[in-house]
């Protein structure tokens, strides 16, 4: 979990860049922030014991309005990373990725 965290943490600053561009440029916000996991192969984990992959997306608020941060990005992902997570579990974790939407003028 802490190696995932780590990597929304670098995706959050890369939004941010990008967030903060097209606030400039068009004047909107995203209101939503999505982090999708993807796991499979082999392991322990039960969906690799069964040789599958499983792919999930969690996705909740984030009002950025023209003065958010990473940290605020970076905060609300590792929210959604930990509502998909299953406690002790082994993650197993082979694809990650993050979006910002729901952007609304300002």
């Amino acid at each position: 979990a802490q190696e995932c965290e780590h990597w929304l943490g670098e995706l959050a600053g890369e939004l941010h860049r990008r967030y903060s561009d097209d606030l400039a440029r068009h004047a909107r916000a995203p209101t939503k922030v999505s982090v999708h996991v993807g796991v499979g192969g082999t392991g322990p984990a039960p969906w690799a014991a069964a040789g599958g992959h499983m792919h999930a997306s969690r996705q909740m608020s984030c009002e950025l309005g023209r003065a958010g941060t990473v940290e605020q990005i970076a905060k609300a992902a590792c929210a959604c990373f930990h509502r998909w997570m299953a406690p002790g579990g082994a993650l197993g974790v082979t694809t990650l990725g993050m979006a910002l939407s729901g952007f609304q003028p300002l």
